[in-house]
């Protein structure tokens, strides 16, 4: 899921949806994920869903 589809998903900006990726930057270190991919991939999608209560 591209970084703009969850921001609108979330109902926040791309700057708010940058600002918690990263908050979560060790996490998305963890999972060997950049945040800094325009594409996220599931996993990075799943974590932030259940976080931030997204979807």
């Amino acid at each position: 899921m591209y970084k703009h589809q969850l921001a609108q998903a979330a109902g926040v900006s791309v700057r708010t949806l940058y600002n918690w990726l990263q908050t979560d930057k060790e996490a998305f270190q963890a999972m060997h994920i950049s945040p800094k991919k325009h594409l996220l991939p599931a996993r990075a999608v799943q974590y932030l869903d259940e976080k931030y209560c997204i979807f």
